[in-house]
């Protein structure tokens, strides 16, 4: 319950292999938060849990996506998780990772951490868009 009233963001893994989300502080490459998502599988996190304040700006924090143990070509900002309510990572025909968001609006109570449960977290009726 320690996010309790923080907005979370639904990460969605459409996919048939294991998905791994790995933040990594620049140049340290230190690892700072590690999600593993398993194929066909989703989970919950806190949206504002990928910024982190160091003292130096010039550190951003770098989020790598590994598709079955193997970095893909995706990169994230700690943005996306704030302005996507669900992100879906899926593949095309072809096998490439294609990952779409639904944007957040401020009406979205189901977003905040306690109210999902009394409101719903429903993205059915909103058409997702490519991350570029």
């Amino acid at each position: 319950m320690a996010n309790l009233g923080r907005r979370m963001t639904v990460i969605e893994n459409n996919t048939e292999v294991k998905l791994e989300i790995i933040v990594r502080l620049y140049p340290t490459l230190r690892n700072l938060k590690n999600i593993s998502i398993a194929s066909n599988g989703s989970t919950q996190v806190a949206a504002t849990s990928f910024r982190y304040d160091a003292s130096n700006p010039d550190r951003p924090p770098m989020i790598f996506v590994y598709i079955d143990g193997t970095l893909s070509t995706v990169t994230l900002t700690c943005q996306h998780f704030i302005t996507y309510g669900k992100i879906i990572f899926a593949r095309n025909s072809e096998g490439r990772l294609i990952v779409s968001g639904i944007k957040a609006r401020w009406t979205d109570l189901g977003r905040i951490k306690g109210f999902g449960h009394i409101v719903g977290r429903s993205y059915l009726d909103r058409e997702p868009e490519i991350i570029e």
